[in-house]
């Protein structure tokens, strides 16, 4: 999301994160580089995007995973995020680790069921991949734009514990909770317009 202009005369660009979907050119260093796919570095890739196209700053974007890579590339380039929407951050801390087990699993099958394919790399990226630490104060103080933060209520693999604390670590955000997501579907479009007209 480009900013510098209303909402109906903004850009948007929205691409998919390697490793998932159709994106190519990671397959070789998959083995080699598993580190490339965990939150953190996946901001990089953001950043890139933005260079590709030309684009100086803008509002980072993204749900789940996604919202986990714009944390980080707000906290990485906070001179070019000028603003930060954060939909259904996942699980993270002490309850990212207890559910490990269960992504590396999911890894393992993965491998099993399609020998000789990458993709349980990713898996296996995504099982430890965190959100920064809560006790690393340094980087959340690097966030300083505008943040919006959307969750809905009984979603295990995004609870409002990740939500509620990362309002807490940014005093900055305002904290949207849906009751389901048929509401949040009802609700969040508006909510995200405003923030971003805002």
């Amino acid at each position: 999301l480009i900013p510098g202009a209303k909402l109906s005369q903004m850009s948007y660009v929205s691409y998919t994160t390697r490793g998932h979907g159709e994106s190519t050119g990671w397959e070789e260093s998959a083995q080699s580089n598993p580190e490339q796919f965990q939150w953190k570095y996946l901001s990089n890739d953001m950043n890139a995007v933005s260079n590709y196209i030309g684009v100086k700053s803008y509002i980072a974007a993204g749900s789940s995973m996604g919202s986990a890579t714009a944390l980080y590339s707000a906290a990485a380039f906070p001179k070019r995020v000028k603003g930060l929407i954060l939909l259904r951050p996942p699980t993270a801390w002490e309850e990212r680790v207890a559910r490990r087990d269960k992504l590396l699993s999911n890894a393992d099958a993965c491998e099993q069921a399609n020998p000789g394919q990458p993709h349980h790399h990713v898996l296996r990226g995504t099982a430890y991949s965190d959100l920064p630490s809560q006790d690393d104060r340094a980087l959340y103080s690097k966030i300083k734009c505008p943040v919006l933060i959307l969750t809905i209520k009984g979603d295990p693999a995004h609870p409002l514990s990740t939500a509620y604390e990362l309002s807490r670590k940014m005093p900055q955000s305002t904290l949207h909770t849906a009751d389901n997501a048929e509401q949040a579907s009802k609700q969040w479009p508006h909510i995200v317009k405003n923030f971003i007209n805002d």
